[in-house]
């Protein structure tokens, strides 16, 4: 290897060694390149005035190789920075690897920013007027297209890459061509289309299939070659794409050929594919000189497509407009059926998207942009707010405002609309020297004129949101009516007019109350209910009117038998008689009780959930200890409820204790007594029946189940398993145990009974909330208070008498009654400690 050629390596590997060190440091915070599309590029490719450029970049190794005496220049050679100070000399080139259009794409971006201080114009093409190895750009003049070719080949030299396979609109110069084209060949590609530099103009030329027999394949194969990407072929594209999609609807397969009829039709539109040679675009569209620039937009839409077509328009004077097309934009219509005003829409929102495209897209400052459709119900729902209108069109409208808030729509007939060639679709020999494609409607002065919107057609109307009706009615009522209806809950409604009359004496006295209601003014706003419902509600009108004039109702009355008096504070009470009517009876007297408490607990979703109706059985004779009279728990039945969970301590580490309750209860008078059994042994059941005679006395017969299976067979395993012991304990203490009959629960359903009441307490006050020892017991023993409550029969017949014969009257000779403690049901428990959290969940009882 020469000294010369050594030196140009040691060059060129300098150089490599700054690329990669620019390249790491950019790749630190890398974005993935915006590559400008093909469209863009040939967009800004119509709008270069005088003089146009192409050219393509290569790396030349010959620059800085000196391979005169090689004997092998057809190969390529790729020359490999190694970082340990060694140079190979590869004989091939790793083209088409993954990353090989990145790399080139980012490697022209960073070497513009590299050199954007010294090549600022040429900077800006690299950045803008690349699309790969093509570069497509121009000047206004010869003196700035000679200084930009200049600029591009110097800025790419640094970088190691030349440009050749120049090419040019300027006058024929050797100077301007020195690589591979020359002045005699005038027609090239660039980016698909081929451009002839000599007349400006772009050509189209399509390669068609000699064959006469054509599948759906071969239908694909041959659009897939119409390479359009301005649509400036966009009729014929159009018809092309309209023709696929009706092979769709026939569910033709790919290798069926088609019916002679449609082969016939796509022989006659290959054939017609031949005048597209024919066809000449002008690549400048701009007039020099020119005094305004207007974009115009026109959409339209027919039941096989929609579509979208732009012009630009150079205004030099009133007379003297020129106007050419610049691209368009099809789509064939949905396969399922949709109304043309809606596709039209669909038409207007392809046109604001492509509208906003171009001008981005483009270089040029746009005087003004018009936009026109041949549908003036798309017009009107433009013109409306998108929230009154349904979703399709509601979404479409709200887009197309969006994007064209800053444009202006008008209407156009249908013989002017250009866009009416798009979605009808024509043959090839049709679009050669169309002017009304190519350049427009005759006059653009003639299309301003106002129309006005068609707002009362139906298909306009239909596409707004339904409005519910609404109906008021107005009613006066007093504050009274008012504020009982707002809930059925007495306790509520006592406090909301406590804090109306507390906030009608703070405005009178600026008393300063504050907090929950006192006693005395829930017992002052109960009292005011009561009177608003008996006098001025007129349920007791007369009753009272007569109390007042002669201290007794009249003969004909129906409170006549019940002795009714007035008290001090102006009340109707009467002197004279089941669950929750006994206890509103403790104070009140409603008429009706029975029925009214019947259709309350009936109304009631709550107290309806846990209690399905469910087929009942006739009931047979009673047994004889359900109905003879002995001292009290003198023959019992005694059952286990399902394993509860208690905390051994309150903190969250230590895991739930299972425990189980012990439900014996007596069989003529139904008087209930709660154990808690800690395990299913026969010391634990020893130890509660000690318990239970210790405080109620000893038994004489004990009954229980007799299953055969399962976890209801647990307590007959447990006597049999340790029978020795349990049976000690029960003969001496000389009671009987016997067992109901196998797989006959039903005779047992008077302990089923209390096992499904002390169920029904508990789990809907405790739920799933975990207690200690001392509070599940304080519960369980309440909640035997209430079981021992419930009424069994009316003591008397006599209306006087209120008192009811209750399980506790068997106990102690009276009613079981709780210490009264304050209301906490309302309060949040966040507010209260564990034993008033245990205060409410009993209180939570009587919600039930």
């Amino acid at each position: 290897m020469g000294k010369n050629m050594l030196q140009k390596l040691n060059r060129l590997r300098g150089t490599i060694r700054d690329r990669i060190t620019r390249l790491n440091k950019a790749a630190e915070s890398y974005e993935p390149p915006a590559t400008p599309e093909e469209s863009e590029i040939s967009l800004n490719q119509k709008f270069q005035n005088v003089l146009e450029l192409k050219a393509q970049m290569k790396k030349l190794l010959a620059d800085y190789l000196d391979l005169s005496d090689s004997t092998n220049l057809e190969e390529p050679l790729e020359v490999i920075y190694n970082m340990e100070e060694e140079i190979e000399v590869l004989q091939t080139v790793t083209y088409g690897t993954t990353s090989a259009p990145f790399l080139a794409t980012r490697t022209l971006q960073q070497l513009a920013k590299d050199e954007r201080e010294n090549f600022p114009i040429a900077s800006k093409v690299l950045l803008e007027d690349f699309y790969m190895d093509d570069c497509l750009s121009g000047a206004a003049d010869i003196n700035q297209f000679m200084a930009l070719k200049k600029e591009l080949g110097e800025v790419l030299l640094r970088g190691g890459m030349t440009l050749h396979k120049w090419c040019s609109s300027a006058s024929s110069e050797s100077d301007l061509y020195p690589f591979n084209y020359c002045e005699k060949q005038s027609t090239v590609k660039t980016l698909g289309m081929m451009w002839n530099n000599g007349e400006d103009a772009f050509l189209l030329d399509i390669s068609t299939s000699s064959t006469t027999e054509f599948t759906k394949r071969d239908v694909l194969s041959q659009i897939d070659r119409l390479f359009d990407p301005l649509g400036l072929l966009g009729p014929v594209i159009s018809k092309a794409k309209i023709f696929f999609q009706r092979l769709w609807l026939l569910q033709i397969d790919w290798s069926q050929k088609l019916p002679s009829d449609i082969a016939q039709e796509w022989s006659s539109f290959i054939a017609s594919l031949s005048y597209v040679k024919n066809i000449k675009i002008p690549r400048i569209v701009l007039r020099p000189n020119s005094k305004e620039i207007v974009l115009h937009g026109f959409s339209d839409a027919s039941e096989k497509a929609y579509d979208a077509v732009i012009y630009l328009q150079s205004v030099c004077d009133s007379s003297d407009n020129n106007t050419f097309l610049l691209c368009s934009k099809s789509r064939v219509a949905p396969i399922k059926s949709v109304a043309i005003p809606r596709l039209e829409l669909a038409a207007c929102l392809l046109l604001a998207q492509l509208t906003r495209k171009v001008l981005n897209a483009l270089k040029l400052k746009i005087d003004q942009v018009l936009l026109w459709t041949d549908s003036t119900i798309a017009l009107s729902w433009i013109d409306t707010p998108p929230h009154l209108l349904k979703t399709f069109v509601s979404n479409r409208v709200a887009q197309i405002q969006e994007l064209t808030k800053e444009y202006h729509w008008s209407h156009i007939t249908s013989k002017n609309n250009p866009a009416d060639l798009l979605s009808r679709g024509i043959d090839a020999q049709f679009l050669v020297n169309n002017q009304f494609w190519f350049q427009g409607p005759d006059s653009f002065n003639s299309l301003n004129s106002e129309t006005e919107l068609n707002q009362s057609d139906k298909n306009y109307l239909s596409e707004f949101k339904s409005k519910d009706s609404v109906c008021l009615t107005v009613k006066t009522s007093a504050l009274f009516d008012d504020v009982i209806c707002i809930s059925n809950n007495f306790q509520k409604l006592i406090r909301i007019i406590s804090l109306i009359f507390r906030f009608i004496n703070k405005c009178k006295k600026n008393s300063k109350e504050c907090g929950a209601p006192s006693k005395i003014e829930r017992q002052n706003a109960e009292i005011d209910i009561l009177r608003e419902v008996q006098a001025k509600k007129r349920t007791f009108d007369n009753e009272i009117h007569s109390l007042e004039q002669c201290g007794n109702v009249t003969p004909n009355s129906k409170l006549k038998s019940l002795s009714p008096f007035l008290d001090s504070q102006g009340i109707l009470r009467v002197g004279g008689p089941q669950a929750l009517l006994y206890n509103i009876r403790q104070k009140f007297w409603p008429l009706n009780g029975q029925t009214l408490c019947r259709k309350i607990v009936h109304s009631c979703v709550t107290c309806f959930k846990p209690n399905p109706k469910i087929s009942s059985q006739k009931m047979g004779d009673l047994p004889e200890d359900r109905v003879n009279t002995y001292f009290v728990f003198n023959s019992v039945d005694i059952d286990f409820a399902e394993p509860f969970y208690i905390k051994t301590k309150l903190r969250k580490r230590y895991p739930p204790t299972k425990i189980y309750v012990c439900i014996i209860i007596y069989l003529s008078t139904k008087v209930s007594h709660l154990e808690l059994v800690s395990y299913l042994s026969s010391e634990s059941l020893i130890a509660a029946l000690k318990r239970f005679m210790a405080r109620r006395g000893k038994c004489r017969k004990i009954l229980s189940d007799n299953a055969t299976k399962n976890e209801i067979n647990r307590l007959s395993k447990l006597i049999e398993q340790q029978g020795a012991l349990f049976q000690n304990f029960l003969s001496e203490e000389e009671i009987t145990w016997s067992h109901i009959t196998p797989r006959a629960p039903h005779h047992g359903g008077l302990w089923e009974g209390s096992v499904k009441s002390f169920k029904f307490y508990f789990k809907r006050v405790v739920n799933n909330t975990c207690l200690t020892y001392e509070e599940f017991l304080t519960i369980l023993i309440q909640i035997e208070g209430l079981l021992n409550s419930r009424p069994l029969t009316p003591l008397s017949s006599e209306v006087e008498d209120l008192e009811i014969l209750t399980p506790g009257h068997f106990l102690i000779g009276r009613p079981i009654t709780a210490i009264p403690e304050p209301l906490m049901i309302e309060l949040n428990d966040s507010r209260l400690n564990r034993w008033q959290l245990l205060t409410k969940k009993v209180q939570a009882i009587w919600k039930h």
